[in-house]
């Protein structure tokens, strides 16, 4: 007859086991696809600009993950950035009254100056910390304004870090942003100047 604290032993370990290597392993890209932002307003009704996004950054990856030994990976984004964001910005400005036109003499340009998390990943725990900087150039009757958007957050937890969770964070965090700019007093002032 097996003993019955060494069984129990024998389960916890392999259970303990099973989860360490479940754990362990993940998918390498994150998917970035932020909400549209509606806004139910005509501010900008006859107003045309063309509108463009630029990726601004000097690395292109949206997540670095930083071991306990101070290795550094770099996971990128599973589709285009700078394609989701021009689509979402654009579809928001048209809900707010803007006619967009890829030959108009006025410019919206919003350029992505910081789009990132980074994990600190130890053995047991982990930390996220997750930004975004946009920054808005509008450029129209020989003037060039600006203003750039920030967003901060933060994630801690147990084992590995989940990499649906900070994707769903970074979304939201950028969607955020994103309706700061099409709500912002100065912008609607500048392209209805």
């Amino acid at each position: 007859m097996k003993h019955p604290v060494l069984s129990l032993r024998m389960m916890l370990c392999v259970i303990l086991c099973s989860v360490l290597v479940g754990c362990s392993s993940g998918p390498s890209t994150m998917i970035f696809s932020p909400s549209k932002v509606t806004s139910i307003t005509n501010v900008y009704q006859g107003q045309t600009f063309k509108v463009q996004v630029s990726d601004n950054r000097n690395e292109k990856h949206l997540l670095k993950v930083i071991d306990s030994e101070g290795n550094k990976s770099r996971r990128p984004s599973k589709n285009a950035v700078e394609h989701k964001l021009l689509e979402n910005f654009s579809s928001g400005l048209a809900e707010q009254g803007l006619t967009i036109n890829p030959h108009a003499g006025s410019t919206i340009n919003l350029s992505i100056m910081q789009m990132e998390t980074v994990v600190a990943q130890e053995s047991l725990k982990y930390e996220a910390a997750l930004s975004v900087e946009f920054k808005v150039t509008i450029t129209r009757n020989n003037k060039t304004l600006y203003k750039t958007f920030t967003g901060h957050t933060s994630r801690e937890g147990i084992l590995k870090f989940d990499i649906a969770r900070l994707e769903q964070d970074l979304n939201l965090l950028a969607t955020k942003v994103m309706g700061d700019i099409f709500n912002d007093d100065y912008i609607q002032q500048s392209i209805q100047a």
